[in-house]
């Protein structure tokens, strides 16, 4: 389910289902990668969204915890 800022909270492993993940990084809000800003944007807030990675303890796939809508991260 998407909030309000686009994000999707990742609840069961994407290969074998289990839940829940672990966490075990959290490397804090981050701009979008290759969202380049204009000269003139340089001075507007930069939207962020959080990166955290977590750990399947079933079968232990490395993945992301949070997801961002595909069309914030590649417009």
């Amino acid at each position: 389910m998407l909030n309000s800022k686009g994000i999707s909270k990742v609840k069961y492993c994407r290969i074998c289902g289990y839940s829940p993940l672990k966490g075990f990084l959290e490397l804090g809000p981050l701009p979008t990668p290759n969202g380049f800003l204009t000269k003139k944007d340089l001075k507007k807030p930069e939207p962020v969204y959080p990166l955290t990675i977590g750990r399947c303890i079933n079968c232990g796939l490395v993945q992301l915890t949070e997801i961002v809508r595909p069309d914030i991260m590649f417009s």
